[in-house]
């Protein structure tokens, strides 16, 4: 991999300005108004304000399509990166996400919505095709807790991405924050008569009961082990 393509990976592409900022730019620069560019997506011109005016911001379904109306990748939109500045060959699909890779105790004083300035400062970011509901991100499970001697395991340096906008239901993984935890846990989230449970997949670790004492933070959509 050259200088050009680490740059890549580590996105240092990214351009100053909100994700309000490049959608008017975009959309003026396609010479469209706000209500032409409703009328593709479907939604209200209200909603193009909103966003134009960074006081919502485009998720899911909503910023998949307004990628495609106009013309770029949902990673420009979302966090800046200028894709239009490398070589072709190596542009992710457009149908793949760039997420950031946090550390347990950055995911646990998360912001939601993310804080895409604060983003700028994260070096590693892996993409993912998965159909998140909003805002996600990566971290490395940082235990044994999650490997199993059978069934599902998630051995301690896998990366899982994390759907910050999906409710989670008993049987999801999901990380969570206990009260007053400077780290963020990944573990089983399970409902059962009524209490709530947080479980390692690996049985030498202890269930606990979980009253209102936690937050769940993101639902595991996805997970990927590197080699090197």
């Amino acid at each position: 991999m050259d200088k050009k393509q680490r740059d890549i990976m580590a996105g240092r592409f990214i351009i100053d300005g909100s994700i309000g900022d490049r959608i008017q730019a975009l959309r003026k620069e396609l010479q469209l108004t706000q209500r032409d560019l409703a009328k593709l997506l479907r939604v209200s011109h209200v909603t193009i304000s909103q966003w134009e005016n960074s006081e919502s911001e485009p998720k899911g379904g909503n910023l998949i399509s307004l990628s495609f109306a106009l013309n770029c990748s949902p990673t420009h939109l979302m966090y800046g990166i200028d894709f239009d500045k490398v070589d072709s060959e190596i542009q992710p699909n457009t149908l793949c996400i760039r997420y950031p890779v946090l550390t347990h105790a950055q995911a646990a004083n998360l912001e939601k919505p993310l804080d895409v300035n604060a983003l700028k400062n994260i070096d590693l970011w892996f993409e993912s095709d998965a159909p998140l509901l909003g805002d996600g991100f990566w971290t490395r499970v940082n235990n044994d807790s999650m490997t199993a001697p059978l069934g599902l395991s998630i051995p301690e340096g896998t990366y899982a991405l994390f759907d910050t906008c999906r409710e989670a239901v008993s049987g999801d993984l999901v990380i969570a924050k206990l009260s007053g935890a400077n780290e963020a846990t990944f573990k089983k989230y399970v409902v059962d008569a009524g209490e709530k449970y947080l479980k390692g997949l690996n049985p030498a670790w202890p269930m606990f009961v979980i009253k209102d004492d936690y937050e769940i933070i993101g639902v595991a959509v996805e997970t990927k082990l590197r080699l090197v």
